[in-house]
């Protein structure tokens, strides 16, 4: 090991400590909406009910089975279902340094983008602390560029592309728009034959490879969806999203705006110091681009692409999409003639001062990005425990709130546990109504969301107002309790 390498895997493994040390005190936090809803979906599932039938969620079974098995191992406490971010923050953080160093053949750049990735994606104003699909996706396909880089620059052989196309294909079966990976990894094969670094025949060798990795999780993944019941399936992970939220389908757009200046605060300051630096490089950038550097460059294009494509644009989308810029600001940092250490240094700690003051600041007051309905939750949670006469005894969070569920240790009756699956899933209103209306009713409901939200044409607020009543308002929700029996 040269000193070079020695010193960088020093400072890398520096990096992933500090991703650990952001994400050390969100173990004493509630779970957020979306560890919450795969937890419960989870734990339905190994309760036997049906998954995408009995228990919605429009997220490959991959992510369902990941929180089944470490829920079945820890226990499924907050702090055990947040340790799996912490190590998936490391595996993201190493993985990165090693794509980048083989894209760029430069140490440097891979401890810049180590650090970079680390700061950017544990931050919680992206939730970074949370087990959320982007960054358990990223443990495998980061992995997976990591390897594919090292094949495009030639340090192994075309057959490697074959763990590749694996890996990336198991991070789809975690989150489907997580894809970048393995679409950048073929796309880069095509430039590749275009910018003539490799002929047409090693292309279709490496085209083979990549295809028989990917294909074989892939095909595992859809021959299991057939047990599920492949229409549901296929409805829940693409046909929902189509009718009901996408770039075409009812997109977020003020979301967007919000959460891209959360995000420009994060990688703003990279980005600026990046195009500074490649300003002063006096080849004209054409003639600097690798096949490494098209690699990252492909990546960040196609990450973009698909998280521009979504609809709701959640501020942890952004985790996705983070990882590729980084790599490609590192780069952009490291490019020219070699930089003094010291001056290196600097650079990066200027990238990182604002994206730090920011995390610093979320971590002692995690209430000011904490979603208000985990306080209520918990607090609901606490009085139905008490509250309830019987066993028998239930609660219906309306439209809904899955983070209930985990808190009172209750499995839902309804497959519909966010409020955009109650509003657009189809047949998700009728039968929450018939739920409702019927005589086997839950014993509570706590009004989350203004019912006719949920239900525009009054059917479900005429149903609960002809069996319920206020009884309780905990934390701003009414909660109300049915009085014709159940």
């Amino acid at each position: 090991m040269t000193d070079e390498r020695r010193r960088a895997s020093w400072w890398v493994g520096a990096a992933a400590l500090t991703s650990v040390a952001l994400r050390l005190p969100s173990l004493r936090t509630p779970l957020s909406v979306d560890e919450a809803g795969a937890l419960t979906v989870a734990r339905s599932w190994a309760a036997g009910q049906r998954l995408y039938v009995d228990t919605f969620i429009d997220r490959p079974q991959g992510v369902v089975a990941v929180f089944q098995r470490w829920d079945a191992l820890t226990g499924g406490s907050p702090a055990a279902i947040r340790s799996l971010a912490v190590i998936a923050g490391v595996a993201v953080v190493v993985a990165s340094a090693l794509a980048v160093r083989a894209a760029s053949g430069r140490w440097s750049a891979a401890v810049v983008a180590a650090w970079l990735v680390a700061v950017v994606t544990s931050s919680p104003a992206i939730e970074g602390y949370a087990a959320n699909g982007e960054l358990l996706a990223a443990a495998a396909t980061i992995p997976a560029m990591a390897v594919g880089a090292l094949v495009a620059v030639r340090r192994l052989p075309p057959p490697w592309l074959l763990a590749a196309g694996m890996l990336a294909a198991a991070g789809i079966t975690v989150k489907q728009s997580a894809f970048d990976v393995l679409v950048a990894l073929g796309a880069w094969i095509l430039v590749a034959v275009w910018r003539r670094w490799r002929t047409p025949r090693e292309a279709a060798a490496l085209l083979g490879w990549l295809v028989a990795g990917s294909g074989a999780v892939v095909g595992l993944a859809v021959w299991h969806a057939t047990t599920l019941g492949w229409d549901a399936y296929a409805y829940a992970l693409y046909g929902f999203r189509l009718h009901a939220r996408s770039a075409v389908a009812g997109p977020q757009a003020s979301r967007m705006v919000l959460t891209s200046l959360v995000a420009f605060a994060l990688l703003g300051p990279a980005v600026v110091l990046a195009v500074r630096r490649l300003r002063l490089v006096t080849r004209p950038l054409a003639a600097r681009v690798q096949p490494g550097h098209a690699l990252v460059l492909v990546w960040t294009a196609v990450a973009a692409a698909g998280f521009f494509a979504g609809g709701n644009y959640h501020r942890h989308y952004w985790i996705q999409i983070a990882i590729p810029v980084a790599s490609a600001v590192a780069i952009g940092l490291t490019a020219g003639p070699r930089q003094e250490a010291r001056q290196l240094v600097r650079t990066t700690a200027a990238a990182l001062a604002l994206p730090l003051v920011i995390s610093v600041a979320l971590i002692a007051r995690p209430t000011w990005e904490r979603d208000p309905r985990l306080d209520a939750d918990a607090a609901i949670a606490r009085w139905y425990q008490v509250h309830r006469a019987s066993a028998g005894d239930d609660l219906l969070p309306l439209c809904a709130s899955v983070t209930w569920y985990p808190d009172a240790g209750q499995l839902p009756r309804t497959p519909y546990l966010w409020v955009d699956h109650v509003r657009f899933a189809r047949g998700a209103l009728d039968q929450i109504i018939a739920l409702v209306d019927g005589p086997g009713r839950p014993t509570y409901l706590a009004i989350h969301q203004p019912i006719a939200r949920c239900d525009p044409s009054g059917r479900l607020g005429a149903a609960v107002r002809r069996h319920y009543r206020r009884v309780a308002t905990i934390h701003g929700v009414d909660v109300l309790e049915a009085t014709d029996g159940t």
